[in-house]
């Protein structure tokens, strides 16, 4: 476990999972519920209305909709930013292009570990049917 301060309020934690402290936590939780209560009573309704509605920050918002703890109904006319470049989504934490790259660096990360993988292989191969590596002394 190690200790740091907490992305909202900055108070020193615990950390275990979050990178926030259980008070923001909690805070977190009651957030989500009241914007579920909210939500399932108002069913067309902009995330700006919900905001002030309920008390809740708008990007907290945004969070719990990118991490799909919110899902939002057809009928609500509302839409929020992708988590990396800002571009307006309407699902997922995402935009296409921003998904599209990830999927292309995660791959790129895949053949490269096992292209490693494969020398590594040689090497230990190599190194049992020469009865090991030699440095000259």
């Amino acid at each position: 476990m190690t200790i740091q301060n907490c992305e909202r309020c900055r108070a020193l934690f615990h950390k275990k999972v979050k990178d926030i402290c259980p008070a923001c936590v909690q805070k977190e939780e009651e957030d989500f519920q009241k914007i579920r209560l909210f939500l399932k009573r108002n069913k067309t309704i902009e995330l700006i209305t919900v905001s002030k509605e309920t008390g809740v920050d708008l990007d907290v918002i945004y969070q719990f909709l990118q991490e799909g703890r919110i899902i939002l109904s057809n009928s609500t006319q509302s839409n929020y930013p992708c988590k990396e470049c800002g571009t307006t989504i309407s699902t997922g934490a995402l935009c296409i292009a921003c998904e599209e790259k990830r999927n292309d660096v995660q791959q790129m990360l895949q053949t490269h570990a096992t292209s490693e993988d494969e020398v590594a292989a040689n090497v230990e191969a190599a190194s049992q049917q020469k009865g090991g590596f030699h440095t000259k002394r």
